[in-house]
């Protein structure tokens, strides 16, 4: 099985959105991390307010099915308190 082909414009866009997401968290991640620190935070794509947090993945995405978010209005990122890097 094969994924489908995009065109330019499309990953244009796509390369669009993960730069402003991945600037987003640049931006914020301190500030979430001492609100939320080893939490799952979501946040809003239109207003990157966060709209539910967790320490459980599942449970998040429980909160946010109730709250009828689609997985394209939210970004989602795991905010470690360890500072400790790993190379895989």
């Amino acid at each position: 099985m094969s994924l489908p082909a995009l065109d330019l414009q499309e990953a244009k866009r796509a390369l669009g959105a993960a730069e402003v997401e991945a600037d987003f968290w640049r931006k914020n991640r301190e500030r979430l991390l001492k609100q939320y620190p080893d939490h799952f935070v979501a946040v809003s794509v239109k207003d990157g307010q966060v709209v539910a947090t967790s320490p459980d993945l599942y449970r998040l995405m429980l909160i946010l099915e109730e709250a009828r978010r689609k997985p394209d209005e939210v970004w989602v990122r795991f905010l470690s308190a360890d500072t400790r890097q790993y190379i895989l």
